[in-house]
């Protein structure tokens, strides 16, 4: 891993410590339960891995936020498809291309059309 990933997951690591650490100064019961969370940041990987597919994902919704309708409908394509994970979520392609053909975008409206045929 290159110097400047290292910085970077351990700069991560150390800023959910802390929010975890800051979170728990209130009653009692409350820092027993912050004491308990950040004993299982243990289980915190030391190198976060996005995949090419996460990686997409994370650009399609950046897009999306900012009114990207195509952005949208390939969202909910890709959930609906099983793109971004390993399984379709159709939940999830329910969601986006439901934001997606109210806008008025085809894919979105396919998508919600195939969902309908499964009883989403």
């Amino acid at each position: 891993m290159n110097s400047s990933k290292k910085a970077a997951n351990n700069y991560l690591k150390n800023s959910i410590a802390a929010n975890f650490r800051s979170a728990g100064s209130g009653a009692e019961s409350e820092q027993n339960a912050s004491a308990k969370t950040v004993s299982s940041l243990k289980d915190v990987p030391d190198e976060v891995v996005i995949t090419p597919e996460k990686q997409k994902l994370f650009d399609l919704i950046d897009r999306a936020a900012v009114g990207d309708l195509e952005a949208a409908g390939e969202i909910a394509e890709g959930y609906f498809l099983g793109t971004f994970e390993d399984v379709p979520n159709y939940e999830k392609a329910r969601k986006w291309s439901h934001y997606a053909a109210k806008k008025g975008n085809a894919k979105g409206i396919f998508v919600q059309e195939e969902l309908k045929k499964l009883g989403y």
